[in-house]
């Protein structure tokens, strides 16, 4: 191992002590370390309890040409270091867990003073420096306030999100080659039977697009939220034909909020206001309960999951059945800016078909479904904007996915999202 890395990593671990340990009226006296690989200075301010016990230490990466000042003693919270603009993108103070001047807690800043980014790389630049010297232990004031850290919990396409957010989606979806449309009657009601049989057997495959309206509102516990549908659909074998789909209304409640962790739980209620025959609906009333949870991994990154378990009601006891779905995404801020981020995502979502039956393609015989696994992997990307005048903070958002099993609902999908925050 290098002796910069050997730096670096000594560092670091020594960083993580410092964040964990109160800081009080600690004292500082500043070391520095030279490494002769380029020259670059590592500066550590180690700090003394009153009683003369070591706390830790809060490292730094400094231009090389700055001159070492000699030993300084005070507030952990007054130790600055200056950049040469010249040489750098910000010129900003040190933090004792990226907090500047502001109290911390170890978790969270109570304000964020303090801060001159350079406006050509604006929060970008900021989020950069933080790396450098806050490493996380505290959310930087650079991301407070920032436009794409403040939308990063709601990024999801696929999976539910767990926070509730005041907004209104119109959501495009395109899929294809979707394999016994019947199967537990998810899709559709059994067909033929209840579902569509202008064919008179087993529909091998259907295409299918939806037009869906959400509109979301609530506080920063509780919400409520309508989808109302059109859906288009494509079969081989039966009619094609367009119509109103199943409408769902969703509820959330966040059950749990910490500085990292939101545990919420969700309850979705589908109505059977498709039509049953023509195939935009599934005929019967079901109810989705779950549980959602999303976890700040860092300021940048966050991971998001949910389980649910859907089960029917006024469905075919006898080819009917349930279905527990489960959902693992991450979303990363790529770019922030006042007015703009971008935030890229990828979300894996698997349903467990526990029982029921489906419809063998071009055959009027049913085969027995029991345990049937499906896995999906979902990459997106959202742009968000803060625009000027009344419609403010709104989103677009691309996304796709394809099945990894064998066993699938459908084979690929296509997805584009746009949303006003109110």
């Amino acid at each position: 191992m290098s002796n910069k890395a050997f730096w670096l990593m000594s560092l670091a671990a020594l960083t993580f002590s410092l964040c964990a340990a109160p800081i009080g009226q600690a004292q500082v006296v500043t070391h520095w370390l030279r490494t002769d690989a380029d020259s670059v200075v590592i500066s550590a301010e180690a700090t003394h309890e009153p009683d003369g016990g070591e706390v830790g230490f809060l490292p730094s990466v400094i231009p090389h040409d700055v001159t070492p000042p000699v030993a300084s003693a005070a507030s952990i919270s007054a130790v600055s270091i200056n950049y040469d603009p010249s040489q750098d993108d910000i010129t900003a103070p040190a933090q004792a867990c990226g907090c500047g001047a502001a109290s911390c807690d170890g978790v969270n800043c109570d304000s964020c003073a303090g801060v001159q980014v350079n406006p050509l790389f604006s929060k970008f630049g900021c989020h950069m420096a933080n790396r450098l010297w806050g490493l996380g232990c505290c959310k930087s004031p650079c991301a407070e306030g920032a436009l794409g850290y403040e939308w990063l919990p709601h990024s999801p396409f696929f999976i539910e999100r767990a926070q509730p957010l005041n907004h209104v989606q119109l959501q495009i979806s395109a899929a294809y080659n979707q394999e016994f449309p019947d199967r537990s009657e998810f899709f559709w009601a059994r067909s033929p039977g209840g579902g569509p049989n202008s064919a008179g057997v087993g529909e091998p495959s259907v295409d299918y697009q939806d037009f869906r309206l959400r509109m979301e509102i609530g506080g920063k516990r509780f919400s409520t939220a309508t989808d109302i549908p059109i859906r288009v659909i494509d079969p081989v074998l039966n009619q094609n034909t367009a119509g109103f789909g199943d409408m769902s209304l969703i509820t959330k409640l966040v059950l749990f909020e910490g500085s990292e962790w939101v545990l919420t739980q969700v309850f979705k209620s589908h109505f059977n206001t498709g039509s049953r025959t023509h195939g935009t609906g599934n005929g019967h009333v079901s109810l989705e309960p779950g549980v959602l949870t999303r976890w700040e991994m860092t300021e940048f990154t966050h991971m998001h999951s949910e389980v649910t378990f859907w089960f029917p009601l006024g469905a075919d006891p006898d080819f009917s059945g349930e279905v527990i779905r489960y959902g693992l995404g991450f979303s990363h801020l790529w770019y922030d800016g006042d007015a703009f981020g971008v935030i890229p995502t990828l979300e894996f979502v698997g349903w467990t078909v526990l029982d029921g039956q489906q419809t063998l393609p071009n055959s009027l015989l049913t085969q027995e479904v029991d345990g049937v696994g499906i896995l999906n992997v979902y990459p997106g990307i959202r742009f968000v904007f803060d625009s000027p005048g009344d419609w403010r903070v709104w989103d677009l958002g691309f996304a796709g996915g394809f099945a990894v099993t064998t066993d699938h609902w459908y084979e690929g999908i296509l997805q584009l999202n746009l949303r006003y925050i109110y």
